[in-house]
């Protein structure tokens, strides 16, 4: 029974062990990003770290940059208007938890009319209320949310000096691990680039083997009239 990569065999697409090899390769790590392109697709020879994560550290770096030498005034209007999203996010959220519970709630009042005809029938009537029970959401939680909502925001020195000193942190702990991020990136693209060379070198070997065999076979059968070959001649070639 024959695989995606042996079909290529069998349909004449591969015709070597190097090719055979080579498309096998997108089954491993090396080639993890190809598993979904086109078997017939070749395999890159050669790896660079993602930008991705390069783009990112450059990110947090700036960032990073820009709490050390921000002022009072700036941070305290970035602090504002952190808090008009966050108030508007904590708005809608409450919204949705009100009808949400007004939708769990009228599932709840009709299980709880229901009458089960057995005990077995009443332990899932006590599952289904248990469930629903679990979804509402408490109103403890709901008053919260509305406390949170009515609290006007301080801006005082104080209160904004401490949220800069918060926000360098973030930013600190953000270049480290977009550093690490990248460094590891960096790692991946240097040990995969080692893997292929050895890989493709050793194709490369297989092959320089392979064509001096072929080349003293037809040799000694050419040979027409004249001495055979010593077979240990012939095996000192494979």
């Amino acid at each position: 029974m024959t695989s995606a990569y042996t079909e290529l065999i069998k349909n004449g697409t591969i015709t070597s062990g190097t090719g055979f090899l080579k498309i096998c390769c997108r089954e491993f790590e090396i080639c993890s990003n190809m598993r979904d392109a086109p078997l017939t697709s070749p395999i890159p020879e050669h790896f660079e770290a993602d930008e991705f994560y390069k783009k990112n550290y450059d990110k947090a770096s700036k960032e990073w940059a820009k709490w050390q030498k921000i002022s009072l005034d700036e941070a305290r209007k970035i602090m504002v208007q952190q808090h008009e999203n966050d108030l508007e996010s904590k708005k809608k959220t409450l919204i949705d938890w009100k009808l949400e519970n007004q939708k769990f709630q009228k599932i709840l009042h009709e299980v709880e009319f229901w009458i089960a005809p057995t005990p077995q029938h009443e332990n899932l009537k006590k599952f289904a209320l248990s469930q629903l029970n679990y979804a509402m959401h408490s109103q403890q939680s709901i008053d919260n949310l509305q406390a949170n909502i009515d609290a006007a925001l301080n801006t005082s020195v104080e209160v904004v000096k401490a949220y800069v000193e918060e926000q360098k942190q973030w930013a600190e702990m953000k270049v480290d691990r977009t550093y690490k991020q990248w460094g590891k990136s960096m790692k991946d693209a240097a040990d995969k680039n080692v893997w292929m060379k050895q890989f493709l070198d050793s194709l490369e070997l297989m092959e320089s083997r392979k064509n001096k065999k072929t080349i003293f076979l037809i040799a000694g059968r050419s040979a027409v009239g004249k001495v055979a070959l010593p077979e240990k001649c012939v095996n000192a070639w494979g």
